[in-house]
């Protein structure tokens, strides 16, 4: 966490600025440890340079129990009514898991393991943002919502961002800001997309294949576009439901048994899934050097991963099975999503034939 996010980021609660307490930090001033707090009363944690920046009832449940051993080490540095609950939370144990936090849990052990970054992503988040290009992103402060691991956040910040906020859920915040550490012009946070700690900062949103696993994806949307500056620009990425019978008829039936699986063995069970992709994508590569098989070689399947390592097969494999809710979209069930938000002119398009890219300004 670098000390400027304090300019772009305020308390969820009551939307005042927040205050630093600093208890550990980088040889390059990176914030590892300590907390931000607010007149409200209000407290959050920053943990391995992450500001955790949740409701009470979220806080219990994403990082009371994750996180004991920050209570541990600075149990006589934190305040001592949020160090009193803490405490009174480990000792009663909470039961129960919503949508909400088996997908943030879900992904957060995707994203852990599958962590990353490739320059192939590059070209993927400009495909990802068509039509826009690098320049339109250059001195922009931008949201990137469901940053994963960050390698949206990433390619925004090296394409000349003024500021990238990089925000999950999940714990994969982690890896995210291992990725992005480096880079002056990115934070990286953890936050509920319908509780968000920010006011009208942001001059371009974009939310790449999140909004579809949400418990309330159109909540979620309204909730972003309210952070937008006035001229400001969202975009989000969706699963469309046209051509896309084989997600809605197959993989939806199978994940109702592989989500509940172990993630580790779930793992090893894509293995399989991923080799056969890798190697059609081999067999395509070598029947585009033959001049019998050259044309023959585009109409082999999983296209899309010939330029991708193995490791992406095997993430999105493992992506397919694990996750635990997943919607299909109709273009216009999308434009309705603009409309009710207040834009009053959207535009949208097919991906790939079997996805959703939706924008407007505000």
């Amino acid at each position: 966490m670098h000390q400027e996010v304090l300019k772009y980021i305020c308390c969820p609660v009551c939307k005042k600025g927040l205050s630093l307490t600093i208890f550990r930090q980088d040889n390059e001033n990176n914030i590892r440890e300590g907390y931000l707090s607010c007149q409200c009363g209000a407290l959050y944690p920053v943990i391995r340079g992450v500001p955790r920046l949740f409701s009470r009832e979220l806080m219990r449940e994403l990082i009371y129990l994750p996180y004991r051993w920050f209570l541990a080490e600075y149990d006589d540095r934190l305040p001592g009514p949020f160090t009193k609950e803490w405490h009174d939370f480990i000792n009663n144990k909470a039961k129960g898991r919503s949508l909400k936090l088996s997908t943030a849990s879900s992904f957060g052990y995707e994203w852990k393991r599958f962590s990353r970054l490739f320059e192939v992503y590059r070209l993927n988040f400009l495909n990802y943002i068509q039509p826009f290009k690098e320049s339109d992103l250059k001195n922009k402060v931008i949201l990137d919502a469901g940053c994963g691991v960050g390698r949206h956040t990433y390619w925004a910040a090296k394409f000349g961002a003024k500021q990238v906020i990089g925000l999950d859920l999940s714990d994969a915040v982690e890896p995210a800001d291992e990725n992005c550490r480096h880079l002056k012009n990115v934070n990286i946070i953890q936050a509920d997309i319908y509780n968000l700690p920010f006011g009208e900062i942001f001059d371009f949103i974009f939310s790449i294949g999140v909004l579809h696993h949400l418990p309330d994806p159109e909540a979620g949307f309204r909730s972003l576009t309210r952070f937008l500056k006035p001229a400001g620009i969202i975009l989000i990425w969706v699963y469309g439901r046209l051509n896309n019978n084989a997600a809605v008829y197959f993989y939806e039936p199978i994940r109702k048994i592989t989500r509940h699986i172990n993630k580790k063995a779930l793992v090893v069970i894509c293995y399989p899934f991923a080799g056969a992709v890798h190697g059609f994508n081999r067999l395509a590569d070598l029947m585009s050097k033959l001049p019998l098989t050259k044309k023959v070689a585009s109409f082999l399947p999983f296209q899309y991963y010939r330029l991708f390592p193995f490791e992406v097969k095997l993430n999105d494999a493992f992506d397919v099975l694990a996750t635990p809710k997943s919607r299909y979209y109709k273009i216009e069930k999308i434009r309705n999503w603009f409309k009710n938000a207040g834009f009053s002119e959207s535009k949208l398009s097919y991906l790939r034939k079997k996805s959703i890219i939706a924008y407007s300004k505000k």
